[in-house]
């Protein structure tokens, strides 16, 4: 079931308590909440509902979180990825952490943790997503009025023409 105005989250664990109380802690900070029991089923409802982030356990029968995120990883625009586990040592941190994982927290939940790192790893997809519109928006700005330069000066002024180019003023 999914629920509230926000960004759409799934929570992956194959224990159904604690991710029933993540989703009723996240619904209330403003997330709309999806629960997956089973890894294969997480992948399928990821590649269906395109969740923004994906909070799932470590170990889990079938799949582990690292698995499950190698498998996001492989879709058109993977959502951000949250590991979960009671099995927290930094071996297994580190190894998620290098498999491009968002962010790794340990068993006992803090959810206040968990609601802080989802916010912050929101921000940052969205800012890399606004950071690579804008650069395809100028290489298409620099292609149509074929503006020749590199130099940091250049770029510079090329930045402020795509920034004003939105406006209806005049601009001298």
């Amino acid at each position: 079931e999914e629920s509230g105005p926000g960004p759409k989250v799934l929570i992956v664990d194959d224990d159904r308590t604690q991710a029933e109380i993540l989703s009723r802690v996240l619904e209330l900070d403003g997330f709309r909440v999806s629960c997956a029991f089973d890894p294969h089923a997480a992948l399928e409802m990821v590649r269906r509902d395109r969740p923004d982030g994906v909070v799932s356990d470590l170990k889990m029968p079938g799949m582990s979180g690292l698995d499950l995120f190698a498998e996001v990883q492989m879709l058109d625009n993977p959502p951000l990825f949250i590991i979960i586990t009671a099995f927290g040592t930094l071996e297994t941190a580190v190894d998620a952490m290098r498999a491009g994982v968002d962010d790794f927290i340990t068993k006992p939940i803090d959810t206040g943790e968990l609601t802080v790192k989802l916010d912050k790893a929101l921000r940052v997809r969205s800012l890399e997503s606004e950071n690579t519109r804008l650069r395809q928006t100028v290489d298409a700005l620099r292609e149509r009025v074929h503006i020749v330069g590199s130099s940091r000066p250049m770029q510079e002024i090329l930045a402020t023409i795509e920034q004003v180019s939105r406006s209806q003023a005049t601009v001298l």
